[in-house]
């Protein structure tokens, strides 16, 4: 019993210390956000992520390109 009852602890530690981390970077994000801005921001992730993106400009144009004019309404099951 006390063997469970330390595994259960230890799994609790690790869940909050989870936790706390992902609180930390989403504090770093909003931080970021609130420093730089969100247009700043979206540059510096096309530059990181995809640098021919950011040179060549908006993605809005590109992806409004590729989605269809007319979504389905109902999907056939079949």
């Amino acid at each position: 019993m006390v063997a469970r009852s330390t595994l259960f602890h230890t799994a609790y530690l690790i869940t909050i210390i989870i936790k706390g981390l992902f609180g930390l970077l989403e504090f770093c994000g909003g931080a970021m956000i609130a420093i730089f801005g969100p247009q700043q921001l979206h540059g510096l992730v096309l530059r990181v992520i995809d640098p021919q993106l950011y040179q060549r400009g908006s993605t809005l144009p590109n992806l409004r390109s590729t989605v269809p004019r007319r979504w389905p309404i109902r999907r056939v099951i079949s």
